[in-house]
């Protein structure tokens, strides 16, 4: 993390996370925040609404709306106007988060065998197709080749970025290390290693050979999780991370340190 940018840019930021330190204190922020955890104890019939704005990011967030030049600054300023503009154009049932959140240097070689991923530009430039290379082509004798997961995490880049951070907006947003995305997609990591085609007619030839492989896939991810564990990654994420669309607060969770 670069130990500077420009005045201009650090203004620009420091106006955005007082913008949005002022939408999370909001009332109907707040009203939000107590609707996810009534819905996540069962005790809301109200079905909130939540607009998935990265499906078309460069409709909402359009270069004109960004004022920051550097690579850094301009990825701060992005998550702060994902969530700034999402409240003032859309106002959906998504809380605008009351910290601004970085995550933990982590690196994950999962099978141990390199992939390759193919994309195609559209006629705006944006590469959203893509294309990912089998990485085993003969199950029966390439199974062998697999690994368990190689992880590691670089606590003392994270916390330098944290520290970071903090210097930049820290008297206005709180900065937090979130926990590492928990979600576990099993069958697509399989179709990662196989391609969709490949692994259609493996399940008809090689049976048993898929088995072994879910069974690889399912204690790989369970290695991943304990390495979170072990090493103290996991944070109560409950404003940060969401799964399927839905905020994962509870009045549970609201009662843990997300000090961090």
């Amino acid at each position: 993390m670069p130990a500077s940018i420009s005045l201009k840019e650090r203004d620009r930021l420091r106006r955005l996370a007082f913008r949005q330190r002022e939408l999370a204190e909001s009332p109907s922020s707040r009203a939000r925040i107590a609707m996810w955890r009534a819905l996540n104890d069962n005790g809301s019939l109200h079905p909130p609404v939540a607009v998935e704005t990265w499906t078309f990011d460069p409709e909402f967030l359009p270069p004109e709306v960004f004022e920051c030049e550097s690579d850094v600054a301009r990825t701060i300023e992005y998550s702060f106007l994902s969530h700034i503009r999402r409240e003032e154009y859309i106002s959906d049932d998504q809380p605008v988060p009351d910290a601004f959140y970085t995550s933990w240097d982590i690196s994950i070689d999962r099978f141990g065998l390199p992939s390759e991923i193919t994309v195609a530009a559209d006629r705006q430039g944006r590469t959203i197709a893509y294309h990912q290379e089998p990485i085993i082509h003969d199950l029966p004798t390439e199974l062998s080749k697999l690994r368990p997961a190689a992880v590691s995490v670089d606590k003392t880049a994270t916390l330098e970025r944290k520290a970071w951070l903090e210097s930049l907006f820290g008297d206005i947003l709180p900065v937090k290390i979130a926990g590492p995305p928990l979600e576990i997609h099993l069958t697509s990591h399989l179709i990662s290693l196989l391609g969709m085609e490949y692994l259609y007619t493996s399940i008809y030839d090689y049976p048993e050979e898929i088995e072994v492989l879910m069974r690889y896939i399912t204690d790989n991810e369970r290695h991943i999780l304990r390495f979170y564990e072990e090493n103290d990654l996991l944070r109560p994420d409950d404003l940060y991370r969401h799964i399927a669309t839905s905020y994962l607060s509870s009045d549970n969770a609201a009662s843990a340190d997300n000090s961090a």
